[in-house]
């Protein structure tokens, strides 16, 4: 009997550590905000069924909550981005898709998102990109198999 209530009295002591390293793990992504236009750019691609966007960016000086990103460049809400973090945001998506585009001379029009959301999280990017507009994320640090830095971007929009 007194061994069970051993066993019980563990179990009760790991399960909020456990939870708590989950929250760890889930607080690694945070608040940022970018502006599309100036030098970002944009790459769409299809590998092995997943969507994949990534964006290259400059640096804003300030945080988000003291001073909006210029044309061009991302923040944190609450800081300023610092030297070490990489300028690469990647999203990736298995069911969302681009499937239908055209160019024309300077520009590349999409004609039709697909998605488990409509393909909403890639029209949003993309457009706002292309357009110069404010758009919201949620970004962590991550690396690739080969061992490069980026940020991953884990929710799309405020």
């Amino acid at each position: 009997m007194k061994r069970r209530h051993i066993l019980f009295g563990m179990v009760v002591l790991l399960c909020p550590g456990l939870f708590a390293s989950s929250l760890i793990a889930q607080s690694r992504s945070y608040p940022m905000v970018c502006r599309g236009g100036g030098s970002m750019s944009a790459m769409y691609a299809r590998v092995d069924g997943e969507s994949i966007v990534a964006i290259t960016f400059e640096r804003s000086p300030y945080a988000d909550n003291q001073r909006h990103p210029e044309p061009g460049q991302c923040a944190w809400l609450d800081r300023p981005m610092s030297a070490e973090e990489q300028l690469e945001l990647r999203y990736t998506n298995k069911k969302n898709r681009i499937t239908n585009w055209t160019v024309k001379k300077g520009s590349i029009q999409v004609l039709k998102y697909e998605g488990n959301d409509g393909g909403f999280d890639l029209k949003y990017l993309i457009e706002a990109v292309h357009e110069g507009r404010l758009f919201n994320i949620q970004a962590a640090r991550a690396k690739t198999d080969w061992g490069s830095s980026y940020l991953k971007i884990t929710r799309v929009g405020p």
